[in-house]
């Protein structure tokens, strides 16, 4: 049995992690929430909320979204506590600043939204066609205050793009890697999707959170799907008015612009979108080469941890951007301790994978529903 080499070592990597069950059950409660918490405070704050709706729409939607942010980070901490991972990285992920992996994720993010926007755009018309317009259309847009809608920019562009990867690449991808790569990706891709409860955004949430997933997964480095996150809101909003404003409005006198604006936009876009598969296709069959040789990957992202965790006596994995902990108590041969946040645990174990299976077609059901509601 090993000694405790030093109250800083637990601080040095935590190797618990998220599994399935957490994934169903964190899902769950936030859709609940976000059912439960508009009830109670329409029922509390309601002349308060329509004073904000009168006076500034945008100041209405900055309000809306640090409610249903901090719902989701409240989750998200309280899993985080429970099971002792850090949220961020879901026990395994890094925070790596790689330019040219955060480019190519950008390009990857413009692509999809520039090649299948008119397919969004027409799949949300019919579905407000059928189920009634998502927008409201009481909104006098020439008495809107320009710096509450640039603050809703930044606000809706940045806060999703910490919070929202926290629970669903940190917490739920990471849990359902437990079936699988592309199992945690596509499903994480889809919960995301229904999680926004309108199918005005039902396309592009789904295809962007399957970029955003997969490049995670690939990378390890879940500082690269924040930004990428933080880029699809923000490309996405400023598209949108650029197409539906700026680009008609100006010269709608000429007949034959728009649709070839379109096909323009939908050619950029088709290049964007081969290129930053085939940069990200080609960094997997490298990966995966690498593998099938029984390489080693590179340690240029271990850094001063991976040297720290030889001195000590620890094991870098074989996994990238992985440092495993080194085992302090052994009671038996499936029971290790380990040394986190000053006190020896035991690992997270693998859920129940029925049990797993079951709660998240519940809460993928009521996702469902809640788009109908």
């Amino acid at each position: 049995m090993k000694e405790d080499s030093g109250n800083n070592y637990g601080a040095l990597y935590n190797p618990n992690r998220f599994n399935a069950l957490d994934s169903a059950l964190a899902y769950i409660i936030v859709l609940v929430a976000f059912y439960v918490v508009p009830i109670m405070v329409s029922s509390f704050f309601k002349s308060f909320f329509k004073w904000l709706y009168d006076y500034d729409y945008y100041v209405y939607m900055i309000v809306s979204v640090l409610i249903s942010q901090a719902i989701i980070f409240i989750v998200a901490l309280v899993f985080s506590v429970i099971r002792r991972v850090d949220p961020f990285n879901g026990g395994g992920y890094k925070a790596k600043f790689d330019g040219v992996q955060m480019l190519f994720g950008m390009v990857l993010i413009a692509g999809i939204m520039m090649t299948f926007y008119y397919d969004h755009m027409q799949f949300a018309s019919d579905a407000e066609s059928m189920l009634g317009s998502y927008f409201p259309s009481d909104i006098d847009a020439d008495k809107l205050n320009p710096l509450f809608a640039l603050l809703y920019l930044i606000l809706v562009s940045f806060l999703p793009a910490m919070i929202e990867e926290m629970m669903f690449r940190g917490i739920i991808m990471r849990g359902l890697e437990q079936f699988g790569a592309i199992a945690a990706v596509i499903v994480s891709s889809l919960a995301f999707s229904l999680m926004h409860g309108n199918f005005s955004q039902m396309i592009l949430q789904f295809l962007g959170g399957v970029a955003i997933a997969s490049t995670v997964i690939l990378t390890k480095n879940w500082l690269l799907g924040s930004v990428m996150h933080f880029f699809n809101n923000l490309f996405s909003t400023v598209f949108a008015i650029i197409i539906s404003d700026a680009l008609v409005e100006s010269v709608p006198e000429v007949k034959y612009v728009p649709y070839v604006a379109d096909a323009a936009c939908i050619v950029i876009g088709l290049t964007c979108l081969i290129v930053g598969v085939l940069y990200f296709a080609k960094m997997a069959y490298k990966k995966k080469t690498d593998e099938l040789l029984g390489k080693k990957p590179e340690a240029k992202y271990f850094g001063k941890r991976a040297e720290y965790a030889v001195q000590v006596g620890e094991t870098v994995s074989v996994v990238p951007y992985f440092v495993q902990a080194a085992t302090f108590r052994r009671k038996s041969e499936d029971e290790r301790s380990f040394f986190i946040n000053g006190k020896f645990r035991k690992l997270n174990s693998s859920s129940n994978p029925a049990v797993a299976k079951v709660l998240l077609s519940i809460g993928l059901f009521l996702a469902i529903v809640s788009l109908f509601l």
